[in-house]
């Protein structure tokens, strides 16, 4: 579990459908998130460097990253809901992007080096080499 900042006690109420277009100034709202796969140590790096940059306004109290889930309590201001919705995906999306790479770099780099040539040196014999024995002219017997 990574968290940063501190918790602020209270209870969770939803947030009315009228109140969502646009935060209050000094409430604080509680985002919960559910993921499917477990978030990367840098999530949390990730949303404030994010937030910062697209919303400059908005004061994050908490954030909280565990197994599959991610909360984030925030400060309202006179922000619309929209703005803060609309750039969790993209996160979201960065983050899911950054953990297919790091699969993709362990994978590579747990094949040992020896195994790479032996796909390639195959590939190679079975995907090249069939089409070069026709154009390789043979020499011609002598007649007697």
């Amino acid at each position: 579990m990574q968290t940063f900042g501190a918790k602020v006690a209270g209870t969770a109420i939803p947030i009315p459908i009228y109140a969502l277009r646009e935060t209050v100034p000094g409430v604080i709202y509680e985002i919960r998130i559910k993921t499917n796969k477990p978030a990367p140590p840098q999530t949390i790096e990730t949303i404030r460097t994010m937030f910062a940059q697209r919303l400059p306004q908005v004061k994050i109290h908490y954030i909280e990253v565990n197994d599959r889930n991610v909360t984030i309590q925030l400060e309202g201001s006179p922000i619309a809901w929209e703005l803060i919705l609309s750039l969790l995906p993209l996160i979201f999306t960065l983050l899911g992007l950054a953990i297919i790479l790091i699969a993709v770099f362990s994978l590579i780099s747990a094949v040992p080096s020896y195994v790479w040539a032996l796909l390639i040196i195959g590939a190679i014999t079975l995907f090249i080499v069939p089409g070069l024995i026709p154009k390789i002219k043979l020499p011609k017997k002598a007649k007697k």
